[in-house]
């Protein structure tokens, strides 16, 4: 009977480690995710509302306008040149 509650309690204590570590792993897990969702969304194309709805800084209407011509240029390939 002692030895049970001896093997019983190191099972307990190692468990306790082991789940520290999954807690550890799975914490640094989703805060990596979570940074890269925000860097993504970042230098991401957004939906651009009316003026008259959302009002944005001028800075972020001239950076949303690169970020979709980038898009569509990505989408389309180069552009035909003339001379051909």
């Amino acid at each position: 009977m002692l030895k049970t509650r001896k093997i019983h309690f190191l099972i307990t204590k190692r468990d306790k480690k082991t789940m520290k570590k999954i807690f550890a792993v799975l914490f640094i897990l989703c805060s990596t995710v979570t940074m890269a969702q925000k860097q993504t969304a970042d230098n991401s194309p957004q939906k651009i509302e009316g003026i008259v709805k959302v009002q944005m800084p001028t800075e972020w209407y001239i950076q949303q306008s690169k970020l979709w011509e980038q898009r569509v240029m990505a989408r389309q390939g180069p552009a035909p040149t003339s001379g051909e």
